[in-house]
C-alpha cells in the first residue's frame, strides 16, 4: 500500500488494510472473526512499527498519505529541505 517496508504479520497486514478503510475495531473483529481485544493488539503493534500517535495517523501512514514518524517526521523533513 506504501513505499515504506516493515515486517508485518499476516494479520497486521489484515488488520492494516481494514483499519485503512477507516473501519472500528468492532467492525474489524467481525470482518476477521477475532475479538475486539486481539484487533487493539494488532493495532497497537502497528502503531509502534509506524511511529503512529494515534489508530487515524497510523491509517493515513498506511495508505501512504504520511510518512512513518507522523506528523513530526513530516515537519523534520520540511525544515531538512528548507536548510
Amino acid at each position: 500500500m506504501n513505499e515504506y517496508c516493515f515486517k508485518l504479520s499476516p494479520m497486521q497486514t489484515k488488520v492494516g488494510h481494514e483499519l485503512a478503510k477507516g473501519l472500528l475495531n468492532k467492525q474489524i473483529a467481525y470482518n476477521l472473526k477475532l475479538s475486539d481485544s486481539t484487533i487493539k493488539v494488532h493495532i497497537r503493534a502497528l502503531m509502534k512499527k509506524y511511529g503512529a500517535g494515534n489508530r487515524t495517523q497510523c491509517a493515513l501512514m498506511i495508505v501512504g498519505a504520511l510518512p512513518p514518524g507522523g506528523i513530526m517526521a513530516t515537519r523534520q523533513l520540511e525544515l531538512a529541505l528548507v536548510a
